[in-house]
This record gives C-alpha cells, structure tokens and sequence, in this order.
C-alpha cells in the first residue's frame, strides 16, 4: 500500500492508505483527483478539467449514443441469459471506457467490448468458458458476426440471442447432437467392418429425413480400389440421384480432397464428422464453401483409426500417398 499520502492533482489534498477511496483515476488525463473535482458517469471516471473532453468525444467520435446503448443491450441480454443479472454495470462500464479511445467502426469496437466482457467473466466468475460452445465441452464461442463454435466456425446464436443455461451448454441443441453421435455409430460400425476385413477403418453413411438411406466404408484393400474411401463407396451405394440438397453425409474421418470435394460437387449441404485428430482432412475447405460442418470428436472414431495406424502404417501411408493435410 502507499507509504506516503496521496495528492489530489487538483486540490493538493492529503488521503492516506485508508481514505483512497475518496480518489479516482480520470480515464482521459490519467491524474489522480478526489471526489470533489471527479464526475463519475457510467462507472467512468473524469477529472472536471477533463469533462468537456469528454463530452466533445462523445458527440464527435466513430460511436454514437446509440451505437453504445445497444452493445450494452445485446450483451447485457447474453449474461443475463447465462450468468444472471449481476453483469450490467460491468457492460455498462467497459462501453463507455472503450467508446473514449475507439477510433475504428462500430465493428471494431463491438469486439473490443465482447472482449473485455468475456475476461471480466473470466475474472469474477473463474469461468474461461464464457460463453460455452453447446458441442465442445470446455470450449468457448467466439465472437464474429454473432457467437461462433471456435473449432467448427459454425454460428451458435447473434449477439443478444444467447438462450439461457448456454453457459452450461445449450439444452436445445442436445437432441440434434444426440442424433448426430446415434447416426456416427452407424458409420463406425461401417468403419470397425472395414477394419475386420482388413481393410482402412472408416465408415460413411447417408441420412435422409432421420433415416439412413446408404451405408460404406473403406473398400481400397478389399475391391483393389484407390478411390474407394469410405464416403465414395457409400455415395455410390445410394444410387443415382437428381439432388443431394436434404441428406447429411456421416463420416468417422475428416475427408481428404477428393472426397471434400465430391460433397461439393454434388452439394450436399451438412457433413457430420467423427474426428479430425488422427487426419486433418479438409473441413475449413468445406466450410469456406458454404457446407454445414459438426465435428464431433467421438472418442471410438479416434480409438479405432489411432490402433489401425499403429498396427498398419504402411497401408495408412498408402491410402494418403504419404500427404497429411489433403
């Protein structure tokens, strides 16, 4: 704590360690004044020499009164969503601090904001994970143009729309995974088929209006075929077809190029996927190009590709032509 009393720059007053209280930082001089020469105004403080400052700021800067007030409402209406009502004052206090020193459009300054709320919930509620992603455990969304799963891209919800208990994962979106991971045991077992055969370990199957319509898997050991993946023989396995707009491709991998790009050439809208760890395969390919992307990251799927790697490397190697990323 101080070892000598504090000055106010304007008055010169003495306060000891126990009277700093009295005292406030003006947020544009940085000088360091008592209550009688501080104006305190939307948790911000201002030396009274710096008040029309301000106010010549605030009438004149990139940020409107309005654009203020409704960064405040949206965000105000997530924490409320997800944390309560306690957050307010903190949004509240982090937009008008912000708006003194925004130079850049009101983008710029809406992700300065969203920042300092999310390390401020860090802080006061030990919770890294504001606001939770609903299909990533411990993971927390991003904001771009409205709350992002950080590892799919995918949009959860816009700013201001958080349903509530996100922070403990959205409940809504709990039956749409729990159909997902029943559909990937599909495909892993496709996959586990594959393995039994002595084939490449991964399974694909086509869904259409909640049924499975086609299943494959892996057929480059057992037909001699080196296109035959896993999502190639289950696409041939459902025939011809006029459109591909209302079916969800499950895949137990990342797909590599040449099944990335079947799925757009055909347009097939929605791709679930098992895992990626084991191949990075081309998701961000096929998100730039407009395909829904799930990624589950279910633990069988990475079991049985992690054993079939270590067991044949070899074939593993064969099948990729030795590249990783495609």
């Amino acid at each position: 704590m101080f070892s000598v009393p504090v000055r106010c720059a304007e008055c010169a007053a003495e306060f000891d360690q126990f009277q700093l209280l009295a005292l406030g930082v003006c947020a544009l001089c940085g000088r360091m004044v008592c209550r009688r020469h501080f104006v305190r105004r939307k948790g911000i403080a201002t030396c009274a020499a710096c008040v029309p400052r301000r106010a010549l700021i605030e009438s004149t800067g990139p940020i409107a009164d309005r654009d203020e007030a409704q960064v405040v409402a949206l965000l105000t209406r997530d924490l409320a969503a997800t944390v309560g009502d306690a957050c307010e004052d903190a949004v509240v206090e982090a937009a008008a601090r912000i708006r003194l020193s925004a130079q850049d459009d009101l983008d710029s300054y809406l992700h300065r904001v969203v920042d300092e709320v999310q390390q401020y919930v860090h802080d006061a509620f030990i919770d890294t994970t504001w606001p939770a992603c609903p299909w990533h455990a411990n993971h927390p969304l991003w904001h771009a143009d409205g709350w992002r799963c950080e590892r799919t891209g995918r949009v959860v919800a816009a700013l201001g729309s958080l349903p509530r208990r996100a922070a403990n994962h959205d409940q809504d979106a709990k039956p749409h995974m729990d159909i997902h991971r029943g559909f990937i045991r599909a495909a892993y077992q496709q996959a586990l088929t594959s393995y039994n055969e002595g084939g490449l370990p991964i399974g694909a199957v086509m869904v259409e209006h909640g049924a499975i319509v086609a299943a494959g898997h892996n057929r480059r050991v057992q037909d001699g075929d080196p296109t035959a993946h896993g999502e190639m023989d289950c696409l041939r396995r459902a025939g011809r077809r006029a459109r591909y707009g209302g079916v969800t491709l499950y895949t137990t991998l990342s797909p590599c190029m040449m099944c990335a790009g079947t799925v757009l050439q055909f347009g097939i809208p929605t791709v679930v996927v098992g895992e990626d760890r084991s191949f990075p395969g081309n998701l961000p390919f096929l998100r730039d190009h407009g395909v829904e992307v799930v990624l589950l990251d279910d633990p069988e799927c990475l079991a049985l590709m992690e054993r079939f790697i270590r067991e044949r490397p070899d074939l593993w190697d064969e099948d990729i032509a030795g590249r990783t990323h495609v």
